[in-house]
């Protein structure tokens, strides 16, 4: 069964509330919650390292959706302060230094995806596609298709996905710079639901679009998915 989300949502799961207040409050646990743990928890294993991690994973959040659910700021909370153990070399090591790399290269991703998605709904490019859509398709967009328009730009070029080939970076550069089975098991998860959904988008634009739907994309990952 497909996620009944965004685009495809459907009435009879309940009440539509809005975009933004949904995102919000779909947020909001995974920044709460580790600032209660944070808070209320004895800090029994933290040190900078563990808070430089948890402050990485709280601005993560901070700037970007994503697909977190409540539970894991919990557990990645709880490890990094009341279990984990980095020594003072941690952040000068390779492991550290590549996943901070990650994750900011994945973020930026993230961001420029959205903010493309974003340009979507902005009256002037709107205008300006349906043109252009017009004069491909020989006569138009009609019905549900008007509501759905081709993202471009940046890796956008490359995948249907970009925004989640962002989020899936910074979560596997995270996983990477924390070195732990609950930052690893943040990663899978981050997969086993990202991806469907990015096959998902991906076979619905080429449904809607047809042959006006680039057919070099792939997915999520360029070249392979």
């Amino acid at each position: 069964m497909n996620a009944p989300y965004g685009r495809y949502a459907l009435q009879k799961f309940g009440p539509m509330i809005p975009a933004k207040l949904a995102w919000f409050l779909s947020q909001l646990p995974s920044v709460v919650v580790p600032i209660f743990v944070l808070l209320t928890s004895e800090h029994s294993a933290a040190n900078v390292r563990n808070y430089l991690l948890l402050g990485m994973f709280l601005l993560r959040h901070s700037c970007c959706p994503s697909s977190t659910a409540p539970s894991n700021g919990h557990i990645q909370s709880k490890f990094l302060l009341c279990y984990a153990d980095y020594g003072y070399a941690w952040v000068l090591g390779l492991r550290f230094i590549l996943g901070s790399m990650f994750v900011v290269i994945g973020m930026g991703i993230n961001l420029h995806s959205d903010a493309s998605l974003a340009m979507l709904c902005r009256p002037d490019v709107v205008a300006k596609m349906d043109e252009d859509f017009a004069a491909d398709a020989a006569g138009g967009m009609g019905g549900e298709e008007q509501t759905l328009r081709i993202p471009h730009g940046g890796l956008f070029e490359n995948v249907s996905c970009a925004n989640y080939l962002g989020e899936i970076i910074e979560w596997f550069g995270w996983a990477v710079a924390a070195w732990s089975l609950p930052a690893l098991a943040h990663f899978l998860f981050t997969l086993d639901n990202l991806i469907p959904r990015a096959r998902h988008h991906h076979l619905d634009y080429i449904n809607k679009f047809k042959d006006a739907y680039p057919r070099n994309r792939f997915a999520v990952i360029p070249g392979v998915l």
